[in-house]
């Protein structure tokens, strides 16, 4: 009785906004599946708008929305792999639109990237600010993108590739740069760092290299 008690309480203090998304959550899912285009549509809308709503005004993508809150403040991490699935939309829809948001991204990034080459963990406003090593992996990714789609970005990407390359450890992990919102110890999911290097080294076999380790470490006997 009391679980309930506060339920309706909380209920009664959210945005008539939020009350409404609830009540359609409570409905369970509608009956009709609308297809794969009106899905893409509605997701590709909401990109747009998490970029053009950012509490703070910059060209990242917002970290998330709130009903309660509003939009949140950018997060270069998934802004970095949100380029990529951009650039190729715009290549099918032939929408040059999508291309330019894109271009702002990382004209964005070039714009936040730190001395050492590397990315800072957390969304922007994110205290401290330290470069890290998985959300550098994640900007590589668009950053890659962005020197195949505009011939540009050039020295942000080798940046952050050297800042990784020279942060990896001997047996194949990353340990010098961890986020500082997580707990601490080695992570498989540091692969996907790799994954980064790999897209950075369209023409050349440094990049790989330096990938190969780490994916090698996770990959078991």
């Amino acid at each position: 009785m009391l679980d309930t008690l506060r339920n309706w309480l909380h209920a009664r203090k959210l945005p008539e906004a939020a009350r409404q998304m609830a009540a359609l959550d409570s409905a369970g899912l509608p009956n009709l599946d609308p297809g794969p285009d009106v899905v893409i549509a509605a997701a590709t809308d909401w990109l747009c708008w998490a970029q053009d709503l950012t509490a703070s005004g910059d060209d990242g993508v917002a970290r998330d929305y709130s009903l309660i809150d509003g939009w949140a403040t950018p997060y270069p991490k998934i802004t970095g792999y949100i380029v990529p699935t951009l650039l190729r939309l715009a290549e099918i829809q032939n929408r040059e639109d999508l291309r330019a948001r894109a271009r702002r991204m990382l004209d964005w990034f070039q714009a936040i990237q730190l001395a050492d080459g590397g990315f800072q963990g957390g969304r922007i406003d994110a205290r401290p600010v330290v470069p890290v090593t998985f959300n550098t992996g994640q900007i590589l990714l668009g950053l890659a993108a962005g020197v195949r789609d505009f011939d540009a970005y050039h020295d942000a990407l080798h940046g952050a590739a050297r800042f990784l390359r020279d942060s990896l450890d001997p047996d194949g992990c990353w340990r010098s740069h961890p986020t500082p919102l997580a707990e601490q110890g080695d992570k498989a999911y540091e692969t996907h760092v790799a994954w980064g290097l790999f897209e950075a080294a369209t023409g050349s076999h440094r990049g790989r290299a330096t990938a190969r380790p780490a994916c090698a470490r996770y990959a078991g006997p």
